[in-house]
């Protein structure tokens, strides 16, 4: 598993690295990529039973493009070099369409010096641990906790739900900046 996560991780580099890299080779002054993964997990209980449940992973990468004195924000879930190589060279040929933002760039790269390389602790080790079950019986217990409350027994109605999800982030800019992160929410 560890292997399969640092893979993960380095194809992510791989790709912000090959987006900026050609965001610069298609005209763009400066490029920022942000290529990221998102598993998403939904469990929605109504009125005693599993109304819905959602999974979704979702991959794709950001852009931040200068270009010619103007900015621009583009996004892409279609990951294939040569998709993204056309994309972003769209992408620049737009940016120089929009009006001059003289005052956007990216930050100075002595603004980078010395990074804190500690652990921030948002990503849950025990993320993988949670089972479909837990996540069912929290939606349940969500709603047995409505229902009990002294004089709701008009409730027609109860919808309750669970949510987790894990995002894998890479950044990169390029003047220099580099960072990534790995972050858990419920």
């Amino acid at each position: 598993m560890a292997t399969e996560k640092a893979d993960r991780s380095r194809e992510l580099r791989e790709t912000a690295h090959m987006c900026v890299q050609t965001a610069l080779k298609k005209g763009a002054k400066e490029a920022t990529a942000r290529a990221y993964r998102v598993r998403d997990v939904t469990v929605e209980w109504r009125d005693g039973k599993v109304e819905k449940i959602k999974e979704a992973t979702t991959r794709g990468v950001s852009l931040q493009l200068f270009a010619d004195g103007r900015y621009s924000a583009v996004s892409s879930s279609d990951l294939r070099p040569e998709a993204l190589a056309a994309f972003i060279g769209d992408s620049v040929s737009m940016a120089r369409t929009l009006a001059p933002d003289p005052f956007r760039y990216l930050p100075e790269p002595a603004l980078y010096a010395g990074q804190a390389k500690i652990d921030l602790q948002i990503d849950d080790p025990r993320y993988a641990t949670v089972t479909a079950e837990q996540r069912r019986d929290l939606a349940r217990g969500l709603e047995e906790g409505a229902r009990s409350v002294k004089g709701v027994e008009a409730i027609l109605s109860v919808t309750t739900g669970f949510n987790d999800s894990r995002s894998e982030v890479v950044r990169v800019h390029s003047n220099g900046f580099e960072g990534a992160h790995v972050e858990t929410a419920f």
